[in-house]
């Protein structure tokens, strides 16, 4: 966290610590809000969004996926940041060519995930099987994989600036195509 919160300072941003409570009503608290990120109940303005642990890039209609950046974009305050955190194309197309399927056990329960490529090679999909007792359930997964100018070029679309150059791990590397991940910290133009 202290990584981002230089990324925010190197960006002009002012960063400080703020006490978070989800019953915060707009008093210069943090809001928590949980709903379908294509209806979300809150018209803002934000100072700050934060989308970490590839929280975006789930619906397979991209004009869903363009929409919630730019609804980011009108509930941010002129001047507020957004930071996108998502899995690096480069370091996944690689990941499922070395290991397609992997197998682990947690507590007892038996995770099996299978992992493969659409025909685009856009979208990382997921088969996910969990044993727990003799009984498995069974969880699909897709997510849309966003080469780094290719989101840049959204997000400027919608009117954000980037701040620092992309990062490719939560430490501030820079982004390499051995990086795990592609983190955009981006400010609304409004």
């Amino acid at each position: 966290m202290v990584l981002i919160k230089e990324a925010l300072a190197s960006g002009g941003c002012e960063t400080g610590r703020v006490p978070i409570q989800p019953e915060a009503s707009g008093n210069g608290k943090a809001w928590f809000v949980r709903a379908d990120m294509r209806n979300v109940p809150a018209s803002g303005p934000f100072s700050l969004c934060v989308s970490m642990f590839t929280s975006f890039g789930y619906f397979a209609d991209e004009r869903e996926n363009t929409r919630l950046v730019e609804d980011l974009a009108r509930m941010l305050s002129s001047g507020g940041v957004v930071v996108l955190d998502l899995p690096n194309p480069e370091y996944v197309i690689a990941k499922v060519s070395e290991e397609p399927i992997t197998t682990r056990i947690c507590d007892g329960v038996r995770i099996v995930e299978e992992r493969f490529l659409s025909e685009a090679r856009d979208r990382i999909n997921k088969r996910i099987v969990v044993t727990e007792g003799g009984k498995s359930v069974e969880y699909q997964e897709s997510v849309r994989l966003y080469l780094p100018e290719t989101l840049e070029c959204m997000l400027g679309a919608a009117g954000f600036t980037a701040l620092v150059p992309l990062w490719g791990d939560y430490e501030g590397g820079s982004l390499t195509s051995t990086s795990p991940r592609v983190i955009y910290f981006g400010r609304a133009n409004g």
